[in-house]
C-alpha cells in the first residue's frame, strides 16, 4: 500500500513539473510572438523600436509599450501595441501624449537677480557672529 501511494505521489510530482515546464515554454513562446509582431508593426512608424511587454496580457490580447524615434518628427515617442491572440496580428495605437513637465526646481535667486544684498551666512561657530570674527 505504501509503495503504491509513494509511486502515485512521485508520478503526480513528475507530471506537475512537466506541466509547469510546458506552460513556461508556452509563455516564453507567446512573449516572443508578441514582441516580434509588435516590433514589426512599430517599425512602420518608429525608428529602432523597443518593446516592453505586459507579461500576461488579457484573455484575448497581448500588450506592450513601444518606444522609438518617430520617422516623421524625429522625436522620441511611445505607443501601445495590442496583439490579437486569435489572429496573431499586432496593431500600434496613436502616440501617447508626452508627460507635462513637473514644476522645475527653481533655483533660489541670488542678490544680482533680486537687487537685494545677499543674506549673511550663519555658522555654528560661537566665535563668529553673522560671519564676522569676534575679537
Amino acid at each position: 500500500m505504501k509503495a503504491i501511494l509513494t509511486g502515485s505521489l512521485a508520478a503526480a510530482i513528475v507530471a506537475a513539473s512537466i506541466g509547469a515546464a510546458v506552460a513556461q515554454d508556452a509563455d516564453r513562446q507567446f512573449r516572443r510572438d508578441v514582441r516580434k509582431a509588435c516590433m514589426a508593426a512599430a517599425s512602420e512608424v518608429l525608428e529602432r523600436p523597443r518593446v516592453r511587454l505586459d507579461r500576461v496580457g488579457s484573455e484575448s490580447y497581448g500588450m506592450g509599450i513601444v518606444n522609438g524615434v518617430a520617422y516623421d518628427t524625429g522625436e522620441r515617442e511611445r505607443a501601445i501595441c495590442v496583439y490579437n491572440k486569435a489572429t496573431g496580428e499586432a496593431e500600434i495605437g496613436s502616440f501617447m501624449p508626452k508627460p507635462k513637465n513637473r514644476k522645475a526646481r527653481r533655483k533660489r535667486p541670488d542678490a544680482y537677480e533680486t537687487g537685494m544684498p545677499p543674506m549673511p551666512q550663519s555658522t555654528d561657530n560661537p566665535d563668529t557672529m553673522n560671519g564676522a570674527k569676534a575679537n
